[in-house]
């Protein structure tokens, strides 16, 4: 019996060495998908920021040649081109929630893989045995 309870204590040690060499590589690539999403998240929002900035230095110019127009026809056309850059700057304020919300959703999905993985379940069965002597 004391071959029997060495043999599954090995067993037990090399199960639990299996299980953490699993755990750390789940780890890993844990932390690699988090570390991707948020370079994404980040690259994202600062693209939409910097487009809703660029938008509102063109509001800005117009507004300013707006005021310096010397006709009303210049000054007609430079409001309509202001009214659609108001349009434009409202639909890349919507954007930018909307990349939020995506984010989130995409945060969401890897915690739930995260905790699928920590609920992770292990089961050890004896395929066989083998007894020898030496003569």
């Amino acid at each position: 019996t004391t071959t029997l309870n060495r043999l599954e204590q090995e067993a037990d040690r090399h199960r639990k060495a299996t299980i953490s060499r699993s755990l750390e590589e789940n780890n890993k690539h844990f932390n690699e998908a988090r570390e991707k999403l948020e370079k994404w998240a980040n690259d994202m929002v600062f693209a939409a920021e910097k487009e809703l900035k660029d938008t509102k230095q063109q509001i800005n110019l117009f507004n300013r040649q707006s005021r310096l127009a010397p006709t009303m026809e210049e000054q007609h056309q430079l409001q309509e081109k202001i009214r659609e850059l108001e349009k434009k700057k409202r639909r890349q304020r919507q954007q930018i929630f909307d990349i939020e919300d995506e984010i989130i959703e995409k945060r969401d999905g890897l915690i739930a893989a995260l905790e699928r993985r920590m609920t992770q379940r292990t089961a050890m069965e004896p395929l066989f045995t083998i007894r020898w002597t030496v003569v």
